[in-house]
């Protein structure tokens, strides 16, 4: 580890006490715990594609509008998101029967099963994660978030 004058030290010191920097660790050690938990099982569907999948299985149907606005990306990364899942066939777009110029998304059987299939993963890594907290930590760190979640607008984002 690099050497660290007195002030240095108090910078470094006061940026890992800030919370948005804690929560972005914690969330990215979080993170690599799932990945690796995918490496292990032979799946068709990474990480990466079961979260930006979730809005598509929550509401059966979405637009590619609605879906780019849940995940907070723009229109193009959408576009290529989505030609890669009908690629390999995780989703389908069919026209909406409310208005046909737009299209909106819908899992595929095979994408349901997988999407499934791995489900257990985060269960057992919501268990990792909160191994060490009482239900009643857990439920507080709960409450918590969603407090910082509303304050930021209650933006649902993944």
């Amino acid at each position: 580890m690099m050497q660290l004058n007195g002030e240095a030290m108090n910078n470094y010191e006061t940026l890992h006490q800030l919370v948005g920097i804690q929560m972005s660790k914690t969330m990215l050690s979080m993170k690599r715990h799932i990945i690796a938990e995918f490496a292990k099982v032979d799946s068709e569907m990474s990480f990466e594609d079961w979260m930006n999948l979730l809005p598509v299985i929550e509401s059966e149907t979405i637009s590619q509008k609605d879906l780019a606005q849940i995940l907070g990306k723009d229109k193009t990364t959408i576009s290529r998101l989505i030609n890669q899942w009908e690629k390999y066939q995780f989703v389908e777009r069919i026209k909406s029967t409310q208005d046909q110029r737009v299209n909106v998304l819908k899992m595929t059987k095979q994408a349901k099963k997988i999407h499934q299939k791995l489900r257990p993963l985060f269960d057992r890594g919501d268990e990792d994660f909160t191994r060490n907290l009482s239900k009643a930590e857990v439920l507080q760190l709960m409450k918590i978030l969603e407090k910082i979640s509303a304050g930021l607008g209650g933006k649902d984002v993944l």
